[in-house]
């Protein structure tokens, strides 16, 4: 795994780039948090180039981290519609757990997430999807090279597990592949943000069935890791 590079400069058009992290458009089923053993050894990706015209600079957020003992968890549930390749006009409902009293946000340009937001902080949210393609390798590879390009918001690649499995409730093992970044917004907020994202394939065979993806600050890592590994442990999928 390879600590990454700083990239730089002003966001123009990254349309689809919500405020809370960076994740493009575009089925769950169920998951386990036991350890998480890794299973691959997938170089983490090279952060972006530098801009040598760049002005944003990232500012400290000195909030308290939160506190993973302090999370308590509901099941949610809801529908999601998938509106690009490979899920183009699937249907599927999702439930899994979600950190008590979070909001859901209704976001009618993204059918494909249920998004939740911390109620007293909205730079802490999680979501579930449904993923870019057909594998969770791919799909992780295409959201790379989404986020490269994005050298104007410090997109900045950080040391994580590259792979592991997991075993869910029915003892099958499941395998995921994952990435994390810190990135800084658009906007006049200039706090950075840390984003752990996981591609999961319930039935360990490569396929992406599920993308979760979870936002806060950078000292709130480890309750992020708890709220992620919560979600892999209750996600479950019925395609409609």
């Amino acid at each position: 795994m390879v600590s990454a590079v700083v990239g730089i400069a002003v966001l123009s058009a990254a349309g689809g780039y919500g405020v809370g992290e960076l994740t493009q458009p575009k089925s769950v089923r169920s998951i386990d948090t036991g350890p998480i053993a890794a299973v691959s050894a997938t170089p983490t990706p090279s952060s972006p180039t530098p801009s040598p015209t760049s002005t944003r600079t990232p500012v400290p957020n000195d909030d308290p981290a939160l506190d993973p003992a302090e999370l308590a968890f509901e099941s949610r549930t809801f529908t999601v519609v998938g509106d690009a390749a490979p899920n183009v006009g699937a249907r599927a409902e999702i439930a899994g757990d979600v950190p008590r009293h979070w909001r859901k946000v209704d976001l009618h340009d993204r059918p494909d997430w249920g998004k939740f937001n911390n109620p007293s902080n909205s730079k802490r949210s999680m979501r579930y999807g449904l993923p870019v393609a057909e594998t969770i390798e791919e799909s992780k590879k295409v959201q790379i090279g989404r986020l490269t390009p994005l050298v104007d918001q410090l997109v900045t690649f950080q040391p994580v597990a590259p792979s592991g499995t997991t075993t869910g409730p029915d003892g099958a093992e499941r395998t995921y592949t994952a990435i994390a970044y810190t990135y800084l917004p658009p906007g006049e907020d200039k706090s950075l943000l840390y984003v752990l994202t996981r591609w999961v394939s319930v039935h360990g065979d490569g396929r992406a069935d599920v993308e979760i993806s979870v936002t806060g600050l950078p000292q709130d890592k480890a309750a992020l890791e708890k709220i992620m590994n919560r979600a892999m442990k209750s996600a479950v999928r019925e395609d409609l």
